[in-house]
């Protein structure tokens, strides 16, 4: 099965989230393919195929996992890969030393299972699939101030993703609170 580890999201933060999206949806500057609000997260580790008999062992690895809970706040909104390129639409969090700290604790835990690294902590809003208009995108995306809501980060969770002609469905197998 496909799995990966991430930090659910506060109700009040997707509909934050869902109003940045909204307000992107209304151009036809790009063909864009946007995360469903119920599917917002940060992704900690993303570990790809697993086979299911490995399921409990890495649940059991993640149970040594003790760490504090942390406050974070919504910080841009940017674009992967960068320059004129875009592929994704994200929103940022900030400090991001505190998840570092908890994505290496569980790269340690994990690291029999996979070796996938990840970039900087966002949460994505969408994959981009062509863009029409490109200087009006990037002048759209450069546009958008976000409001730097701090929230409480108080656990992280094993997805399972199940890819569907619809789109990935995400489902919690086991949530780990922090102390």
């Amino acid at each position: 099965m496909r799995l990966f580890l991430g930090i659910e999201l506060p109700n009040s933060i997707k509909d934050c989230l869902y109003d940045i999206q909204s307000n992107l949806k209304n151009n036809s500057l790009a063909k864009v393919n946007w995360d469903a609000k119920k599917k917002f997260h940060i992704t900690l580790k993303f570990l790809g195929e697993v086979s299911d008999d490995k399921v409990e062992d890495i649940k059991n690895k993640l149970n040594n996992i003790k760490f504090h809970k942390f406050k974070v706040k919504l910080s841009t909104l940017g674009y992967f890969p960068g320059g004129s390129k875009i592929n994704v639409i994200w929103v940022g969090i900030t400090p991001e030393n505190k998840v570092i700290e908890l994505q290496k604790l569980i790269d340690y835990e994990t690291i029999n299972f996979s070796s996938i690294k990840l970039g900087s902590s966002h949460i994505t809003l969408g994959r981009v699939k062509f863009v029409k208009h490109r200087k009006q995108l990037l002048d759209k995306l450069n546009s958008i101030k976000i409001k730097e809501i701090e929230f409480n980060l108080n656990s992280f969770s094993l997805f399972k993703s199940t890819l569907t002609k619809d789109g990935s469905v995400y489902d919690v197998l086991e949530r780990y609170n922090l102390v």
